[in-house]
This record gives C-alpha cells, sequence and structure tokens, in this order.
C-alpha cells in the first residue's frame, strides 16, 4: 500500500509515541514521530507533512511556541493538539492561534483513530481519486469579505467534532451559519436538532433536553427521550444559550464531559454521540466573570468560536439579500428593487440585522403598486435615516449605488449592471445623469 497521509506526532512521552505507532497500524498512513520540537520544525520543512499531532505541554518549546511556527511555515498544515485535563484555556487559546482542533488525553484509542480519520480522505492511498470541489453555501448569501471570512472558516472546522460557540447580533443568521457546519461535517447524514432557550421557560428546558420518566413531576404522563438523544449521531444546535440558567448549566457541562444523559426522574444515564453548537449575543465570558455563567461551560462550548459579521459590516451583501428575500416572498420573479431603493438600504444601520431586512422587504412587496420597489415602499426609519447632519437626498443614494457597484466589480459596467439589477443602458444613462467622474466610477 502507498502511504499519501503522512502524520507528524509531536510528544515528549515516549509512551504515547509508541501507543500512536499501535493504534495507527493499521490505517493507510504514514506516522512520524518525535519528542524535540526543534526536529518537528525541520521535518515539516523538509518533507510534505498532512496533519500535524501536537502535545500542548513540552519542556524547552511548548505547544503554542511550535504552532506559532509551524503557522508561519505552513499556514494550511491542520493542527490537533492533545491536552492533558487542566489545560482547556491552553487548548482553546491554541485553536484561535491557528488550531483545527484539540483532544484531550488520555483518549481511547478508538475515539482518536475516529479523529484523524476525518482529516484524510476514506480513500486517501488512492492517486487518482479527483480533488473535492471546495464547499458551497447556498443557505449563506453573500460574497463580501466578511462573508468569505465567514465561510472560509466553517469549511475549516465543520469536519472537526469539537463543540463551536457561534456569537453574534440578533437576527445574523446564526441558526444558518449552524446548517452549514452540521451539513458539512462527518455528521451530515444524522438530524440537525435546534433549540431556542430563550423561548422556552427553565422547568421546560429541562424536560426538552434531557427527557423524563413518566411521573417525573406532575404532568410527566409518559416518557419523554430528550432533545439530546433524538440528536444522537447528529448536532445539537442550542440558540440563545446565554439564556441557560446555572442549574442547567451545570447539567449541561456534565453532559459535555461524560457523553451521557440522565433523563429527569430517572437513575439511569444514556450513552450520546452528538457534537454540540451554541450561539449567543452575550459576552458569556463577562457574564462568567460577573456570575452569570459558569466559566468552565464557557470553555467547553468555545473549543472553537466564529463571529458572525452584522449586516452593517457587509452592506456590499444588501442587494444580493433583497433579491432572494423578494423571489422568496413575491408572487412571482418579476418583482425588483430600484436603484435608488438600493442605495437606501445599503446606508441604513439594520439594528436588527438580516431578518429585519427579510421583513423590510415583505412589507414592501405588500405596499408596492408595480413590480419595482422603490422608496417610497420602504418605512420612513430607513428612508429619513440621517447622515451626518443632512438627510441623504435620493440622488446622493443612487450615487452611492453606482459608485460601491463599480467598486466591487473593478469597473466592469456589465457586472455592475448585473449586480444592481438593471441594464448596461440603464446604468449608462444614470452614471451620466450621477456627475460621477471616471476616476470616481473606477474607485
Amino acid at each position: 500500500m502507498t502511504h499519501l497521509f503522512t502524520i507528524l506526532a509531536v510528544d515528549d512521552d515516549n509512551v504515547l509515541l509508541n501507543s500512536l505507532r499501535r493504534i495507527l497500524k493499521l490505517e493507510p498512513v504514514s506516522l512520524l514521530t518525535t519528542t524535540s520540537p526543534e526536529q518537528a520544525l525541520a521535518l515539516i520543512q523538509n518533507q510534505a507533512v498532512h496533519l500535524l499531532l501536537l502535545d500542548l505541554r513540552m519542556p524547552g518549546m511548548s505547544g503554542i511556541e511550535v504552532l506559532q511556527r509551524v503557522k508561519r511555515l505552513q499556514p494550511g498544515l491542520p493542527v490537533l493538539m492533545l491536552t492533558g485535563q487542566g489545560t482547556i484555556q491552553d487548548a482553546v487559546k491554541a485553536v484561535k492561534m491557528g488550531a483545527t482542533d484539540f483532544l484531550e488525553k488520555p483518549c481511547p484509542p478508538a475515539t482518536l483513530v475516529q479523529r484523524i480519520r476525518a482529516f484524510y480522505p476514506p480513500q486517501a492511498d488512492t492517486p487518482s481519486e479527483p480533488a473535492k470541489a471546495p464547499p458551497s453555501f447556498p443557505e449563506l448569501i453573500g460574497d463580501s469579505a466578511p462573508m468569505r471570512r465567514l465561510k472560509q472558516l466553517i469549511g475549516r472546522i465543520a469536519h472537526s467534532e469539537a463543540s463551536v460557540l457561534l456569537h453574534g447580533e440578533t437576527g445574523t443568521g446564526k441558526e444558518l451559519v449552524a446548517r452549514a457546519i452540521h451539513r458539512l461535517s462527518p455528521r451530515n447524514s444524522g438530524v440537525f436538532v435546534p433549540v431556542d432557550c430563550a423561548t422556552i421557560s427553565e422547568k421546560i428546558l429541562e424536560s426538552e433536553l434531557f427527557g423524563h420518566r413518566r411521573g417525573a413531576f406532575t404532568g410527566a404522563e409518559s416518557h419523554r427521550q430528550g432533545l439530546f438523544v433524538e440528536a444522537n449521531g447528529g448536532t445539537l444546535f442550542l440558540d440563545e444559550i446565554g439564556e441557560f440558567q446555572l442549574e442547567l448549566q451545570a447539567k449541561l457541562l456534565r453532559v459535555l464531559q461524560e457523553r451521557q444523559v440522565r433523563p429527569v426522574g430517572s437513575n439511569q444515564s444514556i450513552p450520546i454521540n452528538i457534537r454540540i453548537v451554541a450561539a449567543t449575543n452575550k459576552d458569556l465570558l463577562q457574564a462568567s466573570h460577573a456570575g452569570g455563567f459558569r466559566e468552565d461551560l464557557y470553555y467547553r462550548l468555545c473549543a472553537i468560536e466564529l463571529e458572525i459579521p452584522p449586516l452593517r459590516h457587509r452592506c456590499e451583501d444588501i442587494p444580493a439579500l433583497a433579491q432572494h428575500f423578494i423571489r422568496k416572498h413575491a408572487s412571482n420573479n418579476d418583482y425588483f428593487l430600484s436603484l435608488e431603493a438600493v442605495g437606501i438600504l445599503k446606508q441604513y444601520d439594520w439594528p436588527g440585522n438580516v431578518r429585519e431586512l427579510e421583513n423590510t422587504l415583505i412589507r414592501a412587496l405588500a405596499l408596492c403598486q408595480q413590480q419595482q420597489i422603490t422608496p417610497d415602499d420602504l418605512p420612513a426609519k430607513i428612508t429619513l435615516q440621517k447622515n451626518g447632519s443632512h438627510t441623504s437626498s435620493i440622488a446622493d443614494m443612487e450615487k452611492i449605488a453606482l459608485s460601491e457597484a463599480l467598486a466591487q466589480t473593478d469597473g466592469n459596467r456589465r457586472e455592475a449592471a448585473k449586480k444592481l439589477g438593471i441594464s448596461e443602458a440603464t446604468l449608462y444613462r444614470k452614471l451620466k445623469k450621477s456627475g460621477l467622474s471616471k476616476k470616481q466610477q473606477l474607485t
């Protein structure tokens, strides 16, 4: 068998390295091992390595220092950090610095092999196998720089088994991101179970999540398996996790540590195999310092943390999002936004984010007299938003929309017209009317 996938394991514990050799003996990989961080860095420079297993605590040069150097030498090399008990915070720091995931020692051999397999294709020793196409994101509309960065991160972390914490303002689309992570993960054949923790009372939430046995409390007339068990083999999405009360936080922490759940009123625990993706619009670390959120639970949840950009930070995505919502809610496909309306939408700060944009478009579709949505169909709070000390005029909004569309297409007028949803002839006419110089049209 020709080994195409090379793993480099760096650990000062020779017993662990020997154990790795036994565990991976039947895997289609080539395993290199060393106790020397310096030798590991030399190996990475001189031969192809596809996965680095890196101990977090080593004498001389720490795993964090090695990680920093590796990311300069081979930025795209996946790094799986190996950490002993009590160093979760350091492992989280490593993930934020570029490590792909972390694994606590001691780890059952089957778990270690499963985690490593996620990094290479099932037929890694077949050179004729075509390269995989980059992942697509039909659920995430937009091609702005913040969205491209977010999609890149999702593609990198989706294969991992580590818990993910999504942080973002209300209405930014955190559940859509969670669904994308699940769809691109090895768990995509399992179920995706969303839970809105903010809309369920504490007593009911405990029963919903953990399940209960008949007679456990008044009204419990039958057994209920709970959402942890329902999500077995898949992904459980806990939205607004910051609303968890402290008692429930302790139970959730125990589930994450033990990978088993005990229904309310039962003396027996049920093993579960799930991935947790949680979301919040709060600063949970700050809340933990104030005593409102368990710090140990926070570090368990944020093994990988993703920031979802607010709409005001990706306003160039608004035309594409608007057209998406128009197609979704319009009675036919002939409705479109006027250029003036696009300019106004891009100048508004959107405190309610994408959700507010969708509601605005639903309202506009109900009010518009023709198939073109104009500024008259938009709420006054949007059309009257002040720009500095003066209210922006319709002409100003149109000029902004024209200039930004041309900037985003590097001055390609055909592409700019397509981006704005107008003909090239209309674009030329509006450019002439706007008074934009040729230099302004290209910047």
